[in-house]
């Protein structure tokens, strides 16, 4: 026990070396894992030699626009978002600007002459409310917005995203003895809530390998768990600017040569994982873990250039940490009722807080709810709520299908499961 309380205040003080480096977002990471609570691998034997799952999700916001980008940026929210920033804008602002106004009206083959008191500025608003009012049709003003989106003049106003696409392949095995191990590879597409932000979407891959041991100690009720993941993977970031101009202008290219600085990343990473569980009795047990006690991303990277032909290696990129966290849950089984009461991402959202600029700490995303009610052997239904998210499934036999909605903005998704 000595030995074990040892081991976890070195991975604390080591986890507390690594604020030094660059904060990274695993978008396959999740509680839900099994293998981020080792400790229960005491009492969970399973061989499952292959299953898969297939996960969507998007706000209807971006849905709409990738439909028909002109009728969504037309809209008045944003209309009139542009208009009143560029209407209430002082003499200062006018004089200043005056290009870059001129540039998100280019389209039109009007010029905007620089004001230089306050009566040139007053015929300036008088002409940019004609335009509005009268000139501009919904092409136009959908062409100003996206215009003025890309200049970043839009920064307070928000088209909702939040795409997850994934797929994930995986096959096992957990022994009586506590020994499990898995292996998984793991492809999606996943974008920021708001596609107006200087967030970056994100195409991900990898395969990996867990490896877990649990095991009892001082009696039955009381085990310990250790969990480490290896893995080989790659991404690309993609600006929300190209993603953006790559559905406007009809050209899926712009999502990746809009952004000069965009590269392809390869690397290889670990992760480790501690947890601990206390079973009260057979209906309640308690798991607290800390997750990414170390967790740790080595990439090179291909940039722009080597893509286009003038390839002259792979370049070394800094490290990469994953900010650990520690996960409470409570288990609650009576006959065919299952209760799962699970706080978390406290300690990472701290994390990001203070690394990440503009970083808004989420309190929703602490609590998590989860039940579980089972009509048959063959056949049960559930319902989860967390990260704002609620969703509802039913498993029938090996094959599990959940339909899930945004309860802070308009959003579905699907996921569907199979596991032999």
């Amino acid at each position: 026990m000595k030995k074990f309380i040892t081991i976890i205040f070195i991975l604390l003080f080591s986890g507390s070396v690594v604020f030094a480096m660059t904060p990274y977002y695993d978008p396959f990471y999740t509680t839900d894992d099994i293998f981020t609570s080792p400790a229960r691998f005491t009492e969970q034997p399973e061989i499952s030699p292959f299953g898969f799952e297939f996960n969507t999700f998007g706000a209807v916001d971006y849905l709409s626009y990738l439909s028909n980008p002109v009728n969504k940026l037309s809209e008045d929210e944003y209309v009139d978002a542009l208009y009143d920033i560029l209407y209430n804008a002082d003499l200062d602002f006018w004089s200043k600007n005056t290009s870059l106004i001129s540039s998100i009206f280019d389209f039109d083959g009007h010029t905007w002459t620089a004001p230089t008191n306050e009566a040139q500025l007053a015929q300036l608003r008088a002409d940019l409310e004609d335009s509005f009012n009268n000139r501009f049709n919904s092409t136009h003003k959908a062409v100003a917005v996206y215009n003025a989106i890309q200049k970043n003049l839009l920064d307070d106003e928000k088209l909702y995203g939040d795409v997850n696409l994934s797929l994930t392949l995986h096959g096992g095995a957990s022994y009586s003895n506590g020994f499990a191990w898995r292996l998984k590879a793991d492809a999606g597409f996943m974008t920021p809530e708001n596609m107006f932000s200087n967030q970056k979407s994100v195409i991900a891959f990898d395969v990996r390998a867990d490896f877990a041991y649990a095991f009892n100690i001082l009696s039955e009720k009381f085990s310990v768990g250790v969990a480490l993941d290896v893995l080989a993977g790659g991404q690309a970031l993609i600006s929300n600017n190209g993603l953006l101009a790559a559905r406007f202008k009809d050209n899926i290219l712009l999502a990746f040569t809009d952004d000069p600085n965009f590269t392809l990343d390869m690397g290889l990473g670990f992760g480790l994982n501690f947890g601990g569980m206390y079973r009260q009795n057979e209906t309640l047990a308690f798991t607290l873990d800390l997750t990414n006690v170390a967790s740790f991303r080595k990439y090179y990277y291909l940039d722009v250039n080597d893509l286009s032909g003038s390839y002259d290696g792979f370049d070394e990129m800094d490290v990469y940490y994953q900010p650990m966290d520690l996960v409470l849950k409570a288990l609650w089984d009576y006959g065919p009722y299952h209760l799962v009461v699970e706080f978390s991402d406290v300690i990472n959202q701290v994390i990001w807080d203070r690394e990440v600029s503009g970083y808004d700490y989420n309190f929703f995303a602490i609590p998590k709810l989860g039940f579980t009610y089972d009509i048959n052997e063959d056949f049960s239904i559930n319902t989860h709520l967390g990260y704002s998210k609620l969703s509802f499934g039913i498993d029938f036999h090996n094959f599990t299908v959940e339909a899930s909605t945004s309860l802070n903005k308009l959003g579905f998704g699907l996921s569907v499961g199979y596991s032999i």
